[in-house]
């Protein structure tokens, strides 16, 4: 709804959801430390409750690696997606007192997708999560690598536009150039390599058969319970 109101102009009819999210800040803040140890600002719970906890049912509960793997435990990028929307409609109303009021969503989200991924020996980001429903616990889920590739540049954005966070700004441009290539596969499914891949067969893009895959785990694997058709 949030996305469809966006190009509409229905701008006012957004105010709630936001509202919702801010100042449930805290709440989500203290889910995350409870539920996602070790990590630094906030998951926000793919489904959150009205006081910004995770807790659908016991057991799937969402943004909680404590629990066993599950469609909603470890799908950790529905801040950003908030995050997006939040400098979305920024840049259509250009008001400012806004992005500086929702500004800590998109902030925090960030922090948390920053602390949750590790750099790897190949020198590039690396995470562990859900591909959302499809693919439980999984190496860098599509999910993931999106959410880093369009939140990152734009909360360095708004930082700079609003003057604060100047050591997150740093962190976030450092980590930019590390963000992997979203993932590839073949009609075979089996997994393509680098953003090269097209250049190094010596064929355009449209010849070639490729499309994204769900993670880098590879070949799709429907999460259990899951119907296949």
């Amino acid at each position: 709804m949030i996305q469809a109101n966006l190009p509409a102009g229905a701008f006012p009819l957004n105010s709630p959801m936001f509202t919702l999210y801010r100042t449930n800040l805290s709440n989500i803040t203290a889910w995350t430390k409870a539920r996602y140890p070790g990590h630094d600002g906030i998951c926000v719970p793919e489904t959150m409750r009205f006081n910004g906890n995770g807790s659908w049912y016991s057991g799937n509960e969402s943004c909680d690696s404590t629990i066993a793997p599950s469609y909603n435990s470890q799908t950790v990028t529905s801040g950003a997606e908030i995050g997006l929307w939040v400098w979305q409609t920024y840049l259509a109303t250009d008001d400012r007192a806004f992005l500086s009021a929702n500004y800590p969503i998109m902030r925090d989200s960030a922090k948390f997708l920053l602390s949750h991924a590790k750099t790897g020996g190949d020198g590039l980001l690396h995470t562990h999560s859900n591909a959302h429903e499809t693919q439980w616990s999984v190496d860098d889920p599509i999910t993931d690598v999106a959410a880093m590739q369009a939140l990152f540049p734009v909360t360095v954005q708004a930082a700079q536009t609003l003057g604060v966070d100047a050591d997150l700004v740093s962190r976030l441009q450092a980590a930019i150039p590390k963000i992997r290539p979203l993932p590839r596969t073949d009609f075979r499914q089996t997994q393509v390599p680098g953003p090269s891949s097209v250049e190094q067969m010596g064929v355009t893009a449209a010849a070639v058969t490729e499309g994204f895959v769900q993670s880098y785990d590879g070949i799709v694997r429907i999460a259990p319970g899951w119907p296949t058709g």
